[in-house]
């Protein structure tokens, strides 16, 4: 029977837990998205923070499961899962906000220089400014951690050790496009873009074996689209932007129409390169591959006769 329960290096099989991560996450995080949805419509929150408090009950959800899963079950550290602030977490982060501002600004300008798109600068209040800036920087921070902690944290990288990178690496793009699915004015290219944003998000942490330069790409490719350049975040609006943006109708197949940027052609390309650029110009750090290393030479359930065999 241990068989089934158990792989060739004595640890707990990659779909019991991830089956575990997803039980436990579901029991504490639907909880606490009550609890918090419920202080923020007390406190007459905007829609903005009631939904990064929103967010944040699934960050806290999803953090604390995998610090049980890794500390009791794989008997590993929690920076094994990308989150240990290494020598060059901050430059990869950086980067990373470079890297999606980069993208999101090439899938505007250039359309915008073609007619493509309207642009015009939005109040120059201070108060709006502040206020918008604050808002959107606390929103995207928080949509960049949950998501990648969710994507490309624990249970991807689970589900990399029992099946190999590169399917698990399409099975969870296909899954985060999906999670988009919802969103409003979905289209069929928009969810395309966002699955090969999912595979340029993974590419980040293959290359750099932590999650600082996927969260930092998320967070710059958000803000940078909503709060920057005033357009629609996979569907959804963002509030108090710095520039107004608006596609010009009938240009959907390069602007992505309602559902932002990231629905167009020209994201298509770009996030394409950028990809390319991440698979070639990264490495991860000799404190993150012993890390890694440490991590996965762990045998949480050896039986006890070769444990004193090997003493």
């Amino acid at each position: 029977m241990k068989k089934y329960f158990l792989n060739s290096t004595f640890q707990l099989r990659s779909g019991w837990r991830i089956s575990l991560f997803w039980i436990l996450f579901l029991l504490l995080g639907l909880p606490l998205i009550l609890m918090f949805s419920k202080v923020s419509k007390l406190l007459g929150f905007s829609t903005t923070l009631d939904q990064a408090l929103q967010t944040f009950a699934m960050l806290m959800a999803s953090c604390i499961v995998s610090f049980f899963i890794l500390r009791r079950v794989d008997k590993r550290k929690f920076g094994t899962m990308g989150l240990h602030v290494h020598a060059h977490a901050l430059s990869e982060l950086a980067h990373g906000i470079l890297l999606g501002f980069v993208i999101l600004t090439l899938s505007v300008l250039i359309p915008f220089a073609l007619g493509h798109f309207e642009l015009s600068l939005a109040e120059l209040d201070f108060t709006y400014l502040i206020t918008g800036l604050s808002l959107n920087v606390l929103l995207f921070i928080i949509v960049g951690f949950n998501e990648e902690v969710l994507f490309r944290g624990y249970t991807f990288q689970t589900l990399m050790e029992g099946i190999g990178e590169v399917p698990a690496t399409v099975l969870f793009s296909v899954l985060f496009g999906c999670a988009h699915l919802l969103n409003p004015n979905t289209s069929a290219l928009g969810i395309t873009n966002i699955i090969l944003a999912g595979i340029l998000l993974s590419i980040a942490y293959l290359k750099t074996k932590s999650l600082w330069l996927p969260i930092g790409i998320h967070f710059g490719w958000n803000f940078t689209q909503g709060y920057i350049w005033g357009m629609r975040v996979s569907g959804t609006t963002v509030e108090m932007p710095l520039f107004n943006g608006k596609p010009v109708e009938g240009s959907e197949w390069m602007t992505g129409g309602s559902f932002g940027p990231e629905g167009g052609a020209l994201c298509t390309i770009v996030c394409l390169l950028a990809s390319v650029y991440v698979w070639k110009f990264f490495k991860p750090t000799d404190e993150m591959n012993r890390i890694t290393a440490d991590g996965k030479s762990v045998m949480p359930f050896t039986p006890t006769e070769i444990v004193s065999a090997n003493d």
